[in-house]
């Protein structure tokens, strides 16, 4: 999404790459051994320079271990600003599918 200042905004949810490195089985040299930093997903957001410039650093905006986010999204908000919202679910084991944890706005 373009801000007011001319530059990019994207959010999203993320494990983070601890570690990535090419795949040497895979036979078309474009895929990637990810190691993730997290076990869940954080919610993250990046600025970017124009459309097809690479993201910055990602800034983490939750550390919540053992708690997924979900539907990051990210919307123009008055004429400067942005509004991000993203949903928690936890996890309470592999038989249970989740209980949603709240609704969320940054």
């Amino acid at each position: 999404m373009k801000s007011s200042t001319g530059r990019y905004a994207t959010a999203f949810a993320s494990r983070g790459a601890a570690s990535a490195k090419k795949n040497p089985d895979d036979s078309t040299g474009r895929g990637w051994t990810v190691k993730p930093q997290t076990g869940t997903h954080q919610v993250a957001v990046a600025f970017l320079k124009s459309r097809s410039s690479g993201p910055g650093k990602a800034i983490r905006l939750s550390n919540s271990p053992g708690t997924e986010h979900v539907n990051v999204r990210l919307a123009p908000y008055g004429k400067d600003r942005l509004l991000l919202s993203w949903e928690s679910v936890n996890y309470t084991g592999a038989e249970v599918p989740g209980l949603h944890n709240g609704r969320h706005w940054w």
